[in-house]
């Protein structure tokens, strides 16, 4: 409840003031909404891969930010797919020889003792 208000908050200044909305998309928040809030891969350091919006509500509030910030700088939704194409690789299951992927892979982890 308090991060679908929060991010609310944030889309309706965002829309209010043009020069608050411009600061906010040329910095980090459009890419940290992207890959913390929204879309989160787990991967080594972090196992736990949940993005920090669970609910619909917060989800639906975090992706009407990041297109608006989107639409104040079109530049910034480069940096946004390069991104989303770091996430797929990432997520993309080993292929075998063939090239077909490999659904069976079982990664193997060295555990310290």
């Amino acid at each position: 409840v308090y991060l679908t208000g929060v991010l609310t908050l944030a889309a309706r200044l965002t829309a209010l003031d043009h020069g608050f909305c411009s600061r906010m998309a040329h910095g980090p928040l459009p890419r940290r909404l992207l890959a913390e809030f929204l879309i989160k891969v787990p991967n080594g350091m972090e196992p736990e891969g949940e993005p920090l919006c669970q609910d619909s509500g917060s989800r639906d509030a975090a992706w009407h930010l990041l297109r608006l910030l989107l639409a104040e700088a079109p530049a910034v939704g480069g940096d946004v797919v390069e991104l989303v194409n770091s996430l797929l690789r990432a997520s993309r299951p080993p292929l075998l020889p063939d090239g077909s992927p490999d659904w069976e892979h079982r990664v193997e982890v060295s555990r310290r003792r």
